[in-house]
């Protein structure tokens, strides 16, 4: 939890000290995660393990502001690695633990939902309103899809 309040406030920081780039963010975020294969599909996973819920949709709603300018071509990656991971993702997700019922939760959002459900509107937002508005749709309303682990 301490881990993913620490990296958006560097995020932050730097993007107002203009010191971090679309790439290096971006690769922040495929060091942190890993790829994999369910129904044909791929998900892009972060690797940490959230205790509250609400800490792991932010950091899903941050990391959907990057994949999302990255596949829009808004910020442009110049690892073919990295923009292959970006390209090929269809699923974002992350996982917290619920100490309440001691159950491990994936939450996850579409990447084609997100640039269906913004459309238009994503040409008037700033980053962070992205982000926050995002936050809100996976955190309150229906944009995000969540599971049990087994």
């Amino acid at each position: 939890m301490k881990q993913i309040g620490f990296i958006l406030l560097i995020i932050l920081a730097t993007s107002w000290l203009g010191a971090a780039t679309f790439e290096e963010v971006l690769e922040s975020y495929i060091d942190d995660g890993y790829a994999f294969e369910y129904d044909g599909n791929q998900y892009w996973m972060l690797d940490e393990l959230y205790f509250d819920r609400s800490v792991a949709c932010e950091a899903l709603a941050s990391m959907a502001v990057v994949f999302l300018y990255q596949r829009l071509e808004w910020g442009e990656t110049s690892n073919p690695a990295h923009k292959k991971i970006v390209d090929d993702t269809y699923y974002l997700t992350t996982h917290w633990f619920d100490v309440t019922d001691s159950g491990t939760y994936v939450v996850g959002v579409v990447m084609s939902d997100l640039i269906w459900y913004y459309d238009e509107d994503i040409y008037d937002m700033s980053p962070s309103e992205l982000e926050e508005d995002i936050f809100e749709q996976i955190y309150y309303y229906s944009l995000a899809f969540e599971w049990e682990e087994e």
